[in-house]
């Protein structure tokens, strides 16, 4: 297949079906965007307005100025005003969170925002783009560069799923090929709902990942895409109704016979049916999530019956090489492990004598268990 440039959400596609990609890359498919899409291009506009006409300074009066330069981004971009007081609530705890911890706000610097950047990847057939847009790129007192992303979405990654996406990992690798020889680089998931979800990625990762990259985009080259996967965006894929892998479904059926031989032989068939079932509900449960996710509700009323999904346990995990990097290993030798309440110990110990301890801060991300999608029916 021809591959003029490549994106973290196309690598995302090609990863989940060669076809889907194909049919949309390839066969003129377009996204559409809806209310929710809308919404969160105000707020982005809003943020990066707000930021770049403040300081220090007039930070902590701002909330009006942040406010009034949402106003104009959301009917720019919106029709109704439905989403408003939504829109507001998410930015005002947005501020309130750098109000609290505006210490560590002011000490850094801001290089850009908004920024539409690329990354040729240097393929064996010929070097490929890989695009991508940064929401706002910070740089910290120690040199350190942070990519912050915004999400205005109702659904949260945990640290642990972060480390494993494509692009926060792209992020990272993009901001390693533009600073090298740095000591970590940080990527902050900002969800304007909740709170950031950060981690760092070393430069043996970040070459990784490159390599990855580059592996993916020939890959992708020498797809002829035709083959075709079962995904949890089968549904909205504009091939589906052609996908002969969607439409490879059997009805099994059968009565249970009286003879012990065709109870044996029922059975064994019974036992594949319910693998088959099982597998079923799986599919049916992972389209219900994407229509959750796509739809940016966190339920839905079918008929009676309200499906949800039901957050697992949230943990707090701690990045042990960020740890040893500001502490040191013959410090870190005093504790059997540093899990996050050690952590906890050790960031005390730090403010109680004054000691910079905004490092060890952001070594802690949030793990949130897997979530869990249920179903509640009615009482007849």
């Amino acid at each position: 297949m021809k591959l003029h440039h490549l994106s973290a959400s196309s690598a995302k596609l090609f990863e989940s079906c060669e076809a889907q990609w194909h049919a949309k890359y390839e066969g003129g498919g377009i996204d559409v965007g809806g209310e929710a899409a809308g919404l969160g291009s105000a707020l982005h506009v809003a943020l990066e307005q707000f930021l770049s006409n403040v300081d220090s300074g007039s930070f902590k009066s701002g909330w009006t100025q942040l406010l009034d330069a949402y106003k104009e981004a959301y009917w720019e971009q919106m029709s109704g005003p439905e989403l408003y007081e939504e829109g507001a609530e998410m930015l005002k705890g947005w501020f309130a969170r750098q109000l609290d911890d505006y210490a560590n706000w002011i000490a850094k610097t801001v290089i850009s925002f908004e920024q539409r950047s690329e990354m040729i990847l240097e393929t064996k057939y010929a070097p490929i783009p890989f695009v991508y847009i940064i929401d706002r790129l910070d740089q910290h007192e120690d040199g350190e560069i942070e990519v912050v992303d915004y999400k205005s979405g109702r659904w949260q990654q945990s640290g642990s799923d972060l480390r494993h996406d494509i692009q926060a990992r792209s992020y990272a690798t993009a901001v390693w090929k533009l600073y090298p020889n740095q000591n970590l680089y940080w990527v902050t998931f900002d969800y304007l709902r909740n709170e950031p979800v950060g981690v760092s990625f070393r430069s043996s990762e970040c070459q990784e990942h490159y390599n990855y990259l580059v592996r993916l985009a020939e890959r992708i080259i020498e797809s002829d895409g035709t083959k075709e996967t079962l995904n949890s965006m089968c549904r909205f894929c504009i091939r589906k109704s052609k996908c002969k892998t969607v439409a490879r479904y059997e009805v099994v059926d059968g009565t249970i016979g009286e003879d012990v031989n065709t109870l044996v032989r029922r059975r064994v068939e019974l036992g594949h049916l319910q693998k088959a079932v099982e597998a079923s509900l799986a599919d049916i449960d992972e389209a219900v999530k994407s229509e959750l996710k796509s739809s940016d509700e966190v339920e839905l009323d079918v008929d009676g019956v309200t499906v949800f999904m039901a957050p697992g346990r949230r943990t707090r995990v701690v990045d042990i090489e960020a740890v040893l990097d500001v502490i040191g290993k013959d410090e870190a030798e005093d504790y059997i492990k540093i899990a996050a309440t050690e952590l906890d110990v050790i960031i005390k110990r730090y403010e109680e004598v004054g000691a910079d301890s905004s490092k060890l801060k952001k070594a802690v991300s949030y793990r949130n268990g897997r979530s869990t999608l249920r179903y509640r029916e009615p009482k007849w």
